[in-house]
């Protein structure tokens, strides 16, 4: 890989640079992460260089339009910055986020994944008579194709994979007592009535402190300096002269 791609009146473009840019691009330079694709953006880079240094040339670094058109960046690229200055100096104290976890817990819950297959019908009667042929040795996924109202039907009632907060409260509540291989009784929800059968259960997330600290602690930073603008913002419009327009 070449350390510089092009010299230009002594400026050089390097492999930094053309990583640089593509990095900036985002997604979007993924495309362009390959030999062929650092070229393209390095002879972008050249292209730009050139009409930078004919634009000395011509002086247009002295015309009006571009002298306001720099005056403009500069001062918003100084809002920015005074702006990020603020939001940086906010530090986040681990011991407050602690406490909040404490104080909260019953916010917070053991995530878990699941296999589960179910069968979905209108009627309780109906779902306590699919659940005791089941009991005396009909085949679930039988009866799930014959009477199930979801498109899961055709699979036998299959749900396949899914985490915690993907299903209704209740439905959820009902995977979380059972052991795997057990089939429910008739589980009510929005939807109807539930016959669950789950087919394997695996905690991916206790609920304890330490498996929530990077995501507690990100969220009160950004709370913290949310307030912090606020009341830097309020101090400011004291600070000068700041008149609402008619």
């Amino acid at each position: 890989m070449k350390e510089v791609y092009y010299i230009v009146n002594g400026k050089e473009i390097t492999q930094k640079e053309v990583h640089d840019f593509v990095h900036s691009m985002g997604q979007e330079g993924m495309r362009y992460h390959n030999e062929e694709g650092f070229q393209q953006i390095a002879d972008e880079l050249l292209n730009q260089e050139l009409f930078k240094l004919d634009a000395l040339d011509k002086g247009l670094d002295k015309e009006e339009d571009y002298l306001n058109e720099v005056e403009f960046a500069k001062e918003q690229i100084l809002k920015q910055y005074a702006i990020r200055k603020l939001l940086d100096s906010v530090k986040v104290d681990s011991e407050k986020a602690k406490d909040f976890y404490e104080s909260n817990k019953d916010q917070f819950s053991d995530i878990y994944r699941f296999s589960a297959s179910h069968i979905l019908v209108d009627d309780e009667d109906l779902a306590k008579e699919l659940k005791a042929k089941i009991d005396k040795g009909e085949s679930f996924e039988d009866l799930a194709k014959d009477s199930s109202k979801c498109p899961s039907s055709q699979r036998g009632g299959d749900l396949g994979e899914f985490q915690s907060g993907q299903m209704v409260k209740e439905f959820e509540e009902a995977l979380i007592e059972m052991e795997n291989g057990e089939i429910s009784d008739p589980v009510k929800t929005q939807f109807g009535y539930h016959i669950i059968k789950l087919n394997d259960k695996e905690l991916l997330k206790e609920n304890k402190y330490e498996n929530f600290k990077d995501e507690l602690e990100r969220s009160l930073l950004g709370q913290l300096q949310q307030e912090a603008y606020v009341a830097k913002s309020e101090e400011l419009k004291n600070k000068y002269n700041v008149e609402r327009g008619e």
